[in-house]
């Protein structure tokens, strides 16, 4: 009987046994072949870096503000502009982007360190130009909540536009799309009947959208603009309250969900929710604070805040890491907890960040320092792996213009990675074909270098910055768009703003 019992059981281990070593078996290939990306030999040599003009990244980053508030939000959210000539001083068109509303917060997050600096240097000059710059912001962004929703308030719904126009710009801003009839665009609710929208609404925009609004309304001093404060916490009441109501849905403008779920799946996703209760919390805590803290003790939302990303959007879908830091630098931002702040802060680094840290993104970079609460001097090597990448805006990408003959060759030594051995596992092996699905999104049929492009040799776009590091690159371009300078401006104004980074002087050398 005892053998009879032993038999059993080895009979019912062995299937068990086998199929948890073919899983494990997947379980390493998922992780190795977008492996290239995160190996401790892509950390670049600190002696390498170009050292900091603190004077010259000022000069660059107050032209690019110059020319982002003059060309760069003709509707008070962000675009391209082409210009009909090098004097760049008329427009031909202006490139309204389906991303309108994540591009919109990351420039927000600009201005507000912008704020943040002046405040810090007793710079009232340099206050006041950043103040006038995020009143407009704010204005663009508060129309992209009302048109479709019909108003602003707790009564209305959540959804968040991509992009808005009013009627009169159909004829008055070149280049507006929105009254084509693709079918994307919707006319607007209520009062805005007449107005244009696009929508199916992503998580990108909502991820970038959420990131400006809470940064904004956190860091923003209500005596220095009252109504622009006042602006914040009406948009996020309702965006609290229209959330709450669909259960973190995203709802279209034809009155159904769109896909977008902002609630935790997986034990990843947890902080789009948890952002928008912390805004809530922090503006209208009677209503909000028990929600915020229900939400994330509930299924343990919070114990996996912060946790986004995977390593396969290495060879998949790079973008994913952009909207997905977003979420997190809000989330991180806002919170005051330590307990919660350090949960928070260890997800992050052993998610997103892990899979980032060495693409040269000053971008991704310097939310990481700010969130970790670092000061200037704090973390030498990743300061001055920022500031390697802010100074080579100077002589390839200051304007901002796509001029494609600029930029400098790729470095002979990056090889292609190759995947080969992969392709074939899942062509030819029995077990791999039947994984295969689990791998739809891996791009093995693309081109991956083993190192990533530094700035130098990246063409510009609106924001290079959600673009993948390790993909080759066309060098077209014929100078007249001009991008809106935030890949410079949002990394320089959160090292400057958040982080007291020197106005002028030079860093000294590394010495090790």
């Amino acid at each position: 009987m005892n053998l009879h019992r032993i038999g059993t059981i080895v009979a019912l281990l062995i299937p068990l046994s086998t199929l948890g070593g073919i899983i494990g078996q997947v379980a390493c290939i998922f992780n190795e072949i977008p492996s290239f990306g995160t190996g401790e030999s892509l950390r670049p040599d600190p002696s390498t870096f170009l050292v900091a003009n603190y004077t010259q990244l000022a000069y660059m980053a107050d032209f690019y503000d110059r020319r982002f508030e003059d060309w760069h939000a003709p509707l008070n959210f962000t675009v391209s502009t082409r210009f009909t000539s090098p004097a760049y001083d008329v427009v031909a068109a202006y490139g309204f982007s389906d991303n309108g509303a994540l591009w919109t917060g990351t420039s927000l997050v600009g201005f507000v360190g912008k704020y943040l600096a002046g405040v810090r240097e007793n710079n009232a000059t340099l206050k006041n130009d950043a103040i006038r710059v995020i009143r407009r912001l704010v204005s663009g962004m508060s129309m992209l909540l009302a048109v479709p929703n019909g108003g602003l308030g707790p009564d209305y719904g959540a959804t968040v536009a991509r992009k808005w126009a009013a009627p009169e710009h159909k004829t008055t801003i070149p280049g507006m799309d929105l009254f084509s009839t693709y079918g994307k665009y919707f006319n607007g609710t209520g009062p805005y009947s007449q107005y244009r929208w696009s929508d199916y609404t992503s998580n990108d925009e909502y991820g970038g959208y959420y990131m400006g609004i809470a940064i904004a309304y956190k860091y923003l001093d209500a005596a220095d603009a009252p109504d622009v404060k006042a602006l914040l916490a009406i948009m996020i009441d309702q965006l609290c309250a229209g959330m709450l109501r669909s259960n973190f849905l995203g709802l279209g403008g034809f009155g159904g969900p769109t896909g977008v779920d902002q609630k935790m799946k997986l034990f990843n996703g947890a902080s789009w929710m948890l952002l928008v209760l912390k805004m809530g919390a922090l503006a209208f805590p009677e209503k909000y604070a028990a929600i915020y803290y229900h939400y994330a003790l509930e299924n343990m939302n919070a114990y996996f805040g912060a946790k986004e990303g995977g390593i396969q959007e290495i060879v998949s879908n790079y973008y994913a890491f952009n909207f997905g830091i977003d979420v997190c630098f809000g989330l991180m931002m806002l919170e005051e907890d330590p307990t919660f702040l350090n949960r928070y802060l260890k997800n992050f680094e052993d998610s997103l960040w892990y899979c980032v840290r060495y693409h040269r993104n000053p971008y991704f970079n310097a939310i990481y320092l700010a969130a970790s609460r670092n000061m200037h001097g704090g973390n030498e090597f990743i300061e001055r792996d920022v500031e390697d990448q802010l100074m080579e805006f100077f002589p390839y990408h200051f304007p901002d213009v796509n001029a494609g003959w600029k930029l400098a060759p790729v470095p002979a030594d990056y090889k292609l990675v190759d995947f080969s051995k992969y392709k074939e596992f899942f062509q030819t092996n029995m077990i791999g074909a039947l994984f295969a699905p689990v791998f739809e999104e891996f791009d093995l049929d693309g081109q991956f270098y083993d190192q990533p492009l530094p700035v130098k040799c990246k063409p510009t776009s609106i924001l290079m910055w959600d673009r993948n590091p390790f993909e080759p690159v066309s060098y077209g371009g014929n100078g007249l768009t001009e991008e809106p300078g935030t890949s410079f401006t949002a990394p320089y104004w959160i090292m400057r703003g958040f982080m007291a980074m020197p106005s002028t002087g030079v860093r000294a050398s590394w010495t090790g």
